[in-house]
């Protein structure tokens, strides 16, 4: 009869287990949009290049931020556009860490 018990009380906790695994955070997909402002202190990197980026601004879920990290230059066009704008394709040249006003990070 112990050894019965102790089956029941095994198979009982696997399905807990299973029941409960059930209920696990799982990761969420939310937009982030972000408007600020950015530095590159060693100046902006030519196309094909990047260089170390820093910016300050409001975010989605994080309200005011700071954000540190490098940004990649994959093309710019130097001939302006009809409002006089230079217009290029850029992107995070590896994580960019967004600090909000309250500590938490966010790594892009």
């Amino acid at each position: 009869m112990y050894r019965r018990n102790r089956w029941t009380a095994m198979v009982i906790g696997a399905v807990a287990a299973l029941a409960l695994a059930g209920n696990m955070a799982v990761a969420q997909t939310k937009p982030f949009q972000i408007v600020g402002v950015g530095v590159a202190p060693d100046g902006f990197p030519g196309p094909g290049s990047s260089a170390p980026h820093w910016s300050i601004g409001e975010g989605s879920s994080l309200g005011f931020y700071e954000g540190e990290g490098g940004v990649y230059n994959a093309s710019l066009d130097l001939t302006p556009n009809a409002n006089g704008d230079f217009t290029g394709t850029f992107r995070s040249d590896g994580p960019y860490v967004f600090t909000g006003e309250d500590g938490d990070k966010l790594a892009v």
